[in-house]
């Protein structure tokens, strides 16, 4: 465990020096639509921010964010008075908010075609929040 985690920091020492060394900024805004099982489809926003630490390699670190509501309401009881009203009474059934907040790091690594055209590689890690 101790390994990993020094494994860690020094990598993190070098992209760091690595980072600060080239200084290019990189900025993504991005959205989308998502449709998860469980619950009603809707979009996503999200960005990205990072650092070019070569002219082909950019790391990025960055976060989305989606949320759904949804109610289910029922008619329990209609009743006509002689008036003309009509009322109508309702029970909330089932009410939940559903929030997703992914959370990851990607990599693109750019292979020159001919300027301003690229083809690019790109990978990336995530890990997704899910609230109730």
């Amino acid at each position: 465990m101790n390994v990993k985690k020094w494994t860690v920091v020094i990598l993190v020492f070098f992209t760091t020096t690595l980072v600060s060394a080239q200084g290019i900024k990189i900025l993504e805004l991005r959205g989308g639509y998502l449709n998860p099982k469980g619950t009603e489809a809707g979009f996503v926003f999200g960005g990205s921010y990072g650092v070019s630490i070569d002219e082909r390699v950019d790391l990025s670190l960055g976060v989305s964010f989606f949320h759904k509501n949804y109610q289910k309401e029922s008619a329990v009881a209609d009743t006509n008075y002689v008036s003309g009203v009509h009322e109508t009474t309702v029970m909330r059934e089932l009410e939940y908010n559903t929030t997703l907040l992914p959370i990851f790091a990607n990599v693109n690594i750019r292979i020159p075609f001919q300027p301003p055209l690229y083809w690019y590689i790109g990978g990336g890690l995530s890990y997704q929040f899910l609230f109730n």
